[in-house]
This record gives C-alpha cells, structure tokens and sequence, in this order.
C-alpha cells in the first residue's frame, strides 16, 4: 500500500517499499536575481516538507538555481526552455505534478508548460499551498487553471 498523507492525486499505485515521485513546479524565472532566490528558497523548503511526508521530490528549481549560480560563465540559461529536456526527462517518470501556489504561478510560462507537459504524459495535476506549518492541497486540479489568456498552455 503507498503512503500517500497530503492525499494527492498520483498516477499507478508505485512500486512497495518505494515512494511516489513527485515533480514539483513553482515560478522562477525574473529579472530580479533576488527573485529568483527567494522562489528557490520556497521551492527547497516545500521539497523539504514533502520528503519529511514520505514522498519523493524532484525540484527542478531547487536543482537548477544552484547550478545557475555555480555556473560563472551565465552560459546555463536561467528560462523554461533551457531546462525543458531534462525536466521531461524525469517528469515522464513522475506520480504526478505538483504545482506550488506562490506569487508569479499563474504568469510562469515555465509552470504552465511543465503542466502542459504533466497533461500530455497523463500525471494528475496538484496544486499545493503552505500556511506556516501546514500544507493545503488541491488534488487532480484542471490543467486548463494554468492557460494563458488566449485558452493556451
């Protein structure tokens, strides 16, 4: 039986013994470089509790900000579609999507294509909240939430 506390909606019913990896999407991209920090800083810290939950994180934005700022050169983009390969990579192998609520998700063409892409590999799609100490969860959320304003993702 898969532990699954928050009760999201994942895909299958995983493998005994080992979690349900879950792709955690959350804005990132800004002029601001101060921006940017604070939103790895959200992201790290919700990977965190999810883990602490039971579940298997990949942060895309907790893993890539470190190698932005380790990369001297400024050559390692810092956009969706610079990351769009390997962040298909892994999410192809994901549970599901979960999408963090903070200020900039619903403008980030990188989340909305991350949630286009949960949509086209037929991951349910989570949005998650965090109030202090605890987390509110939306479960198997309409992709279409995350359309731009002509009705697109």
């Amino acid at each position: 039986m898969m532990r699954n506390p928050l009760n999201l909606a994942l895909t299958g019913s995983g493998i005994a013994g080992i979690p349900p990896l879950l792709y955690l999407a959350c804005p990132y991209s800004h002029r601001d470089g101060m921006v940017r920090a604070h939103r790895a800083l959200h992201a790290s810290d919700m990977a965190a509790r999810l883990m602490r939950q039971g579940y298997s994180v990949f942060s895309p934005i907790s893993h890539g900000h470190a190698v932005c700022d380790a990369d001297m050169t400024h050559e390692v983009g810092t956009d969706a579609a610079s990351w769009a390969v390997l962040n298909d990579t892994v999410m192809i192998v994901c549970a599901a999507l979960v999408v963090l609520d903070i200020p900039g998700v619903w403008e980030s063409a990188g989340v909305r294509q991350e949630v286009a892409k949960a949509a086209e590999f037929k991951l349910p799609v989570n949005l998650i909240r965090s109030y202090g100490n605890t987390e509110e969860v939306e479960a198997d959320v309409d992709p279409m939430l995350f359309a731009d304003a002509r009705g697109t993702l």
